[in-house]
């Protein structure tokens, strides 16, 4: 059964430290679920909009996550003339599309006016969608997609391409996919293992979309429910993240390649210089 497509980044050594796709009007985001002390402007246009470094992510040292560098979101199809002058305002000079070129194609973003929109296949051409049967199955489904971020050579370079661009960008840039919970998720994560953050933040961080998209993942299941409890629960697990789901990637990395660390030099195989400058951007005493 064809169910669902899913809406589916000083010494080296001391650097490292050791939208939703097309929808109907009915589909429109609300003004998002927010914590109170997020820093991040609320868009009513596009999901999922925030600062990968949350409210500044509070790090090692008494160190804190940059914010206003890098933000995230959904697709920008749809984005309102207000949101559009909002992005402008917050100084973004680089949009970074993660989706494929067919997908990109079917909902093109809305590019506000003096920002350069670039296209980076995270998936690198590969099919995400999901033909199973179970909600299990998508479980899996989701925890394998995350895995490949790691085993994966053509998405490897892609995703070391997108950090690299982000690292060279001249002002804050923001980066999204579709839904912006998984390869922007990814993205996200590393940015912040870059910085410095630790799994037990970077995870909560990426718990975040499901907060942020609360209304659209409650819609798309009640209106799968009309079909079946079964569909119902399997397009919760594909419009959700899960910590199993971002933790089966990053398991991976550390077993591929030593640690987070080894996967983003030796498998991304980011520069010194790479890394350095994003952990200055991402970084504050």
């Amino acid at each position: 059964m064809k169910l669902v497509t899913l809406l589916a980044s000083t010494t080296l050594a001391l650097a490292l430290g050791g939208a939703p796709g097309a929808v109907a009007a009915a589909d429109t985001p609300p003004s998002p679920v927010l914590a109170a002390t997020a820093v991040a402007p609320q868009l009513s246009s596009i999901w999922n909009f925030r600062d990968v470094a949350g409210d500044g992510v509070k790090l090692s040292a008494g160190a804190t996550m940059t914010t206003g560098v890098v933000y995230r979101s959904g697709q920008l199809q749809g984005l309102s003339d207000t949101d559009a002058a909002t992005l402008v305002g917050l100084g973004i000079t680089d949009l970074y599309d993660f989706r494929s070129a067919k997908a990109a194609g079917t909902s093109p973003d809305r590019v506000p006016a003096g920002i350069t929109y670039s296209r980076i296949d995270v998936f690198a051409r590969h099919s995400s969608s999901y033909r199973g049967r179970t909600a299990a199955a998508a479980r899996a489904h989701m925890r394998a997609m995350n895995r490949a971020f790691v085993t994966d050579s053509a998405q490897r370079k892609r995703i070391g391409q997108a950090l690299t661009a982000i690292a060279a960008a001249s002002g804050p840039v923001l980066i999204h996919c579709a839904a912006g919970k998984d390869r922007t998720g990814w993205v996200s994560a590393m940015l912040m293992r870059i910085a410095g953050a630790g799994r037990k933040t970077i995870v909560a961080q990426y718990l975040l979309s499901n907060t942020y998209r609360k209304a659209v993942i409650d819609s798309r299941v009640t209106a799968a429910r009309r079909t079946s409890a079964r569909k119902a629960a399997i397009v919760s697990e594909l419009e959700r993240v899960r910590p199993s789901y971002l933790q089966a990637g990053l398991d991976k990395a550390a077993a591929r390649y030593g640690s987070l660390s080894g996967y983003l030099t030796k498998g991304l195989k980011l520069s010194a210089h790479t890394v350095a400058t994003l952990r200055a951007k991402l970084r504050r005493a």
